[in-house]
């Protein structure tokens, strides 16, 4: 094994080539950037990791371990992908605590502890095409940042915490109560479920009158259709303020809002099982108070469209117990790859929120790549 030093280069040689991390730094997470000739990355698919073990296309496939990691790759089946950025990072803590920190690959090793001092984040290994050839680089560099500094180098989107509105010293006085007013929005019932067509709303006032419904939660669940490989489906959820503008995203690359008011249950990547497959809960009274408009997406993370897809459901329940207030079929299995399942929006003059059905094709492979759709629904909605 050949010790590299940082900035050293050397050549490839072969095109199947098994890429290793060791360390015993608890919480590392280590990840492999595919990225074009200018180091910046397409999506986040464009990343692999724990959550995303394989890069959609083929090339990179990852196995992921409390203490290593590894890349199986063939770089004749990357397409488009010009470099390859091998990157480890910490939540919390800096790469320097750790004892081993090291990688391997083609019979090449390189230690970066030395090259630094309090970064939470660091590229350790570059593999790049140099006129038709593949070859290896030593880098070294951190990140004071930690992985958001990362994604956003190579050129990545970063969530950034929504604001909270200041707290003020008395709430306004309400408008007086109209004697009486009629409303054409389905009231929740909670001794059945209501079965919402495309563009159908329901509100999430009770129909007895009680407070509104707090705990509330979105459930996917999806079936692949034979023969047509794997189907990875992600659940996701967009939030908004009153202008439209985008806040936070919550994903399997970011499972809780800045406030934690909205969760993500994790990935599953195959759709397996019954029942629900993703879940996003929503806590609606602890929403930051600019959040004024919320909405759910799935996409294919695997590049499928919908056609490939059998028994998708998206359905809205009661957190504790369990009871189905609305229930959305994805019938007919559209041909594209992410779609706007549904709306919870703030009613205007303090009237709760309401959930309108949605159905909208959005084609995207993540969340994040639905953003503008749902800008430009919730626009046309007004």
């Amino acid at each position: 094994m050949t010790s590299l030093q940082a900035g050293e280069k050397q050549p490839l040689t072969q095109t199947r080539l098994e890429l290793r991390v060791q360390h015993d730094l608890p919480g590392l997470d280590v990840s492999l950037f595919a990225l074009d000739g200018e180091r910046q990355m397409s999506g986040d698919e464009s990343i692999v990791f724990y959550n995303n073990p394989t890069l959609p296309g083929g090339g990179v496939s990852g196995q992921f371990g409390e203490r290593e990691a590894t890349f199986l790759l063939d770089l004749t089946k990357l397409q488009g992908v010009e470099r390859l950025m091998l990157t480890a990072s910490h939540d919390e803590w800096p790469l320097k605590r750790a004892g081993v920190l090291r990688a391997e690959v083609a019979g090449f090793s390189f230690e970066p502890l030395s090259a630094l001092q309090n970064e939470k984040a660091a590229m350790l290994l570059e593999l790049y095409r140099h006129r038709g050839e593949w070859k290896l680089a030593a880098v070294g560099q951190g990140f004071a940042g930690g992985l958001a500094d990362l994604i956003g180098y190579f050129g990545g989107e970063v969530e950034e915490a929504a604001e909270e509105a200041p707290t003020q010293a008395a709430p306004p006085v309400p408008p007086p109560t109209p004697a009486s007013s009629v409303s054409l929005v389905k009231v929740v019932s909670l001794s059945k479920p209501i079965s919402l067509k495309k563009g159908e709303q329901v509100s999430l006032r009770k129909e007895d009158g009680a407070p509104d419904l707090d705990f509330l939660s979105m459930g996917l669940g999806w079936d692949a259709a034979g023969g047509r490989g794997s189907i990875d489906l992600d659940a996701g959820c967009l939030l908004f303020d009153e202008q439209f503008k985008h806040l936070e995203t919550v994903f399997f690359m970011r499972l809780n809002s800045s406030n934690k008011s909205v969760r993500h249950s994790g990935d599953n990547l195959t759709g397996a099982g019954e029942g629900d497959d993703e879940v996003i809960f929503v806590e609606l009274s602890k929403l930051p108070e600019r959040a004024a408009h919320l909405v759910f997406v799935v996409n294919s993370f695997s590049g499928h469209n919908f056609s490939a897809v059998k028994r998708a459901f998206c359905r809205l329940f009661v957190t504790e117990t369990k009871q189905e207030l609305a229930h959305f079929d994805l019938s007919g299995g559209e041909a594209t790859t992410g779609m706007l399942m549904s709306r919870l929006s703030r009613s205007a003059a303090g009237g709760g929120w309401q959930m309108t059905a949605l159905g909208i094709s959005a084609p995207a492979m993540t969340a994040r790549g639905s953003i503008k759709r749902a800008q430009q629904e919730l626009r046309d909605s007004r």
